[in-house]
C-alpha cells in the first residue's frame, strides 16, 4: 500500500534488490485486539516504527506526523524524528487504504506521549 517505503521519511533501502528496514506497523496494536487490516497499518522504517510504538511520534486526525514534546536528544534525534513534526504522512497508493480514524484515535489515547510539539 505504501510503495515499499516508510510513510514518514520515504526510506526504501535495498541490498542486492532485497528491501530491508521497512516494517508493517499496527496503529492499534495487535496485542490489544487491533485488527489485521490495511487501514490499521503503516509501512515504517525500523526507527520510525519503534518511535511510533513507544509514543514518541504519532498521527493527527488529518494524517500529519506529531512529535511528543517529551522527546529529547541531540542532532540525530532532531534530524531523524523532530524534523518530521507537522509533515503530512506519505499516503498509501489508494484512498481506501488510508489509516482509519478510530485506529489513529486509539493510538493518540493509548500510546502517544503528548502533548505534541507545535507544528
Amino acid at each position: 500500500a505504501y510503495e515499499l517505503q516508510c510513510a514518514i521519511c520515504g526510506f526504501d533501502g535495498r541490498l542486492r534488490g532485497n528491501l530491508f528496514g521497512i516494517e508493517a506497523a499496527h496503529i492499534h496494536f495487535k496485542q490489544d485486539n487491533g485488527p489485521d487490516v490495511v487501514q490499521n497499518g503503516l509501512a515504517l522504517c525500523a526507527l520510525h516504527h519503534k518511535a511510533f510504538d513507544r509514543g514518541a511520534i504519532g498521527l493527527s486526525p488529518h494524517l500529519h506526523v506529531v512529535v511528543s514534546q517529551d522527546l529529547v536528544g541531540h542532532e540525530m534525534v532532531k534530524e531523524f524524528l523532530v524534523r518530521f513534526n507537522g509533515q503530512e504522512l506519505k499516503g498509501p497508493q489508494a484512498d481506501q487504504f488510508r489509516p482509519g480514524p478510530r485506529f489513529i484515535s486509539w493510538h493518540q489515547k493509548n500510546v502517544f506521549r503528548g502533548p505534541a510539539r507545535a507544528a
